[in-house]
């Protein structure tokens, strides 16, 4: 068989991509650390650094002391506003708007209440959007959402807990938005948070297979395999809380009986608590601090549903872990409030009540990124992975 053709013009814009991304995601690589990692050669990685500074898109920062005889190396750094992007949070709630930027980060620009109502919704955004007067020259709308979503379509199919379903996201921009230049993007709150907390958290930086269980009013999930967030068929994969683990349980919101979500989302929990003591706060973050200060405070009634709910997140922890097997499970969202005595409880169980190794090698973590920064962070690095895409052809 004839060996295909490798296209140079190909290869070197590939290498641009990669070089780029490490250089967003590793603040203050330097050449030679590039280098080393990727096996080019260093005038090939000092030429394609040369090209992407033209395009103004990385510049120097300064030096970074070396370990190693000889000059210490400079450091690069993306150009942080050679690229940015409008991002949305969609929560149950509230959602948070902002402005996400080449470099990763991001700032928040104005936070509403969530309406029940999608076309009030949509206007609100386009107001922020249209009132928005910064230096910055968005190019995208990056939306996170809670539920389920077609991300090539940007169709959301159903986010159960604010009411909202079958909308498509393209349609509602563009019938406000004339023309509209944007690049849409849409995913599920779980999946961006997973991409955020892999970027960010150093204890996962080798670990390629995971699970992200992500506690909120309801129950989300992404799953990492071979380093890649997989979506499944239908973008679905990683519905968590939608486990069945009482076929005789409560009614689920999606319809069926006895989901993991109906014992552990944490509206539940303050549910179960309110049938006897109402807990001071206004919305649901607040409620759940207030509920675990009296469960550190060994309150009884806090005690008895916290133990009640970790018995069935167990349960589900136990179902994954001897499904999938993985090197890590990452308990976010407002999971990542709960005391460190839950996680050490909880590692040691799954040592003695799941296959044998899978549960000795796999560690129950909270997340780094907390809630209200890992869905606006993994919005910006998924707009700035589109970016990337488009401008280096």
């Amino acid at each position: 068989m004839k060996p295909k053709s490798i296209n140079a013009t190909k290869m070197g814009s590939s290498n641009k991509k990669i070089l780029l991304n490490m250089i967003r995601y590793s603040s203050g690589i330097t050449r030679r650390e590039i280098a080393a990692h990727t096996g080019l050669n260093p005038s090939t990685v000092t030429n394609i650094i040369n090209s992407l500074k033209d395009l103004g898109l990385v510049y120097e920062k300064g030096k970074k002391k070396s370990e190693q005889p000889g000059r210490n190396s400079i450091m690069l750094e993306p150009r942080k506003e050679s690229a940015a992007s409008f991002i949305v949070h969609v929560g149950v709630e509230k959602t948070k708007a902002g402005i996400g930027y080449l470099n990763n980060s991001f700032e928040i620009l104005e936070e509403i209440n969530t309406p029940e109502n999608a076309d009030l919704f949509f206007d609100g955004i386009v107001h922020i959007i249209q009132s928005y007067e910064g230096q910055a020259d968005p190019f995208g709308i990056s939306f996170s959402v809670p539920g389920t979503v077609d991300t090539d379509s940007n169709y959301i199919y159903s986010l159960p807990h604010v009411g909202w379903k079958n909308i498509d996201i393209n349609d509602e921009i563009n019938k406000r938005i004339p023309d509209n230049p944007f690049s849409l993007l849409t995913a599920n709150e779980a999946k961006l948070s997973l991409k955020s907390e892999k970027a960010l958290n150093e204890q996962l930086k080798d670990l390629k297979n995971g699970i992200y269980i992500y506690l909120s009013q309801g129950v989300g999930g992404a799953i990492l395999i071979r380093d890649i967030i997989y979506s499944g068929k239908d973008f679905i994969a990683g519905e968590i809380g939608h486990m069945s683990i009482n076929k005789n349980g409560p009614i689920c919101r999606c319809g069926n009986r006895g989901c993991l979500e109906t014992y552990i989302g944490i509206d539940m929990i303050i549910d179960q608590y309110e049938e006897n003591e109402i807990l001071k706060g206004q919305d649901t973050r607040v409620k759940f601090r207030e509920f675990l200060k009296k469960y550190k405070a060994s309150e009884p009634l806090a005690v008895d549903i916290c133990n009640e709910m970790k018995t069935y997140l167990l349960q589900g922890i136990k179902n994954l872990i001897n499904i999938l097997n993985p090197d890590f499970i990452i308990i976010g969202g407002m999971g990542n409030e709960f005391p460190q005595t839950l996680f050490d409880e909880i590692n040691s169980k799954i040592k003695k009540n799941t296959l044998n190794p899978a549960g000795v090698g796999v560690r129950v973590l909270p997340s780094y990124v907390d809630i209200d920064h890992s869905t606006l962070h993994g919005c910006t690095l998924t707009a700035m992975d589109e970016f990337v895409n488009k401008i280096i052809k």
